[in-house]
């Protein structure tokens, strides 16, 4: 399975690269059977299809929370932003190329077994990480609470101007931040810097990031 897959080339030539990492590790995207957005911003969904509207992934199941498809599901809410309204238009054309492979859940629901969607509201009405638990481990994918890994993490109530709601996005990062520094956690990020993989730690009344061993 796959968690979100990137902006394909709306970002310029140094990103977008999914189907060239999934190629280094011997997986065709034929291969992939599900498919987790974590929300739908283009940098997170637009490697999900073709610059011509063709799903990407042709055997995938796509999962999403309900909250966060029946956000971008009406064109009237961005009417006034050009900027939001080609977003719209982009989660149109993914939600219309995976047509009956969409599959919502709960912001707390089951994406397969041992894998649940983590509810982090804010950034977008639905918002979510993932956890993974297996035995004693667990290792967190925190979607896009932390932006600026440096400045937010340092001082959580710093917001971005990408947040719907600024102050539910606040408390969602500020509450997971909490969790992962108490419970010890593997975590990452989509916008967590190299190495990407490590357990965020309490510094100065605010938090910080520690490479995993």
């Amino acid at each position: 399975m796959l968690v979100d897959a990137g902006p394909r080339d709306l970002f310029g030539p140094t990103a977008g690269h999914l189907a060239e990492a999934l190629a280094e590790t011997g997986t065709a995207p034929g291969t992939i059977d599900t498919i987790f957005v974590t929300h739908m911003h283009p940098d997170h969904i637009a490697g999900l299809v073709s610059a011509g509207g063709a799903a990407t992934f042709p055997n995938a199941e796509l999962v999403m929370a309900e909250a966060e498809r029946a956000f971008w599901s009406d064109p009237a809410r961005f009417s006034g932003d050009d900027t939001l309204a080609a977003w719209q238009a982009l989660t149109g054309a993914v939600l219309g190329a995976y047509g009956e492979r969409l599959r919502t859940i709960a912001m707390d629901g089951e994406i397969v077994p041992g894998l649940t969607a983590l509810p982090l509201p804010g950034h977008t009405p639905g918002h979510c990480g993932v956890r993974l638990d297996s035995g004693d481990a667990s290792f967190v994918h925190m979607g896009d609470i932390v932006h600026a890994q440096t400045l937010q993490l340092a001082d959580p109530s710093i917001g971005v101007v990408f947040d719907v709601d600024p102050a539910a996005a606040q408390a969602a990062r500020r509450g997971l931040l909490d969790m992962l520094a108490s419970d010890g956690a593997l975590c990452s990020g989509g916008h967590i810097l190299q190495p990407a993989l490590g357990r965020v730690t309490r510094r100065d009344g605010g938090f910080a990031f520690a490479a995993a061993d």
